[in-house]
């Protein structure tokens, strides 16, 4: 898991700054590999959360696959 720090100011476009600095965890991509390999070889579904991200998969990226 990698740990990063994101600067997010609501206010800009006013004078009135007031930002701040949030840590957010990005999994590593082979944690992510391993974990869609083992879902994928016991042929199950799955719907949630995981490393604490709900899951995103572009329908680009579905189209790539099935080719």
């Amino acid at each position: 898991m990698n740990t990063m720090k994101i600067l997010v100011d609501p206010h800009t476009r006013s004078s009135n700054s007031s930002a701040v600095v949030i840590p957010v965890s990005v999994p590593d991509l082979s944690e992510v590999r391993r974990l869609a390999y083992d879902l994928h070889s016991k042929a199950e579904a799955w719907l949630g959360e995981a490393f604490g991200w709900l899951p995103n998969i572009s329908q680009r990226w579905i189209l790539k696959v099935l080719r």
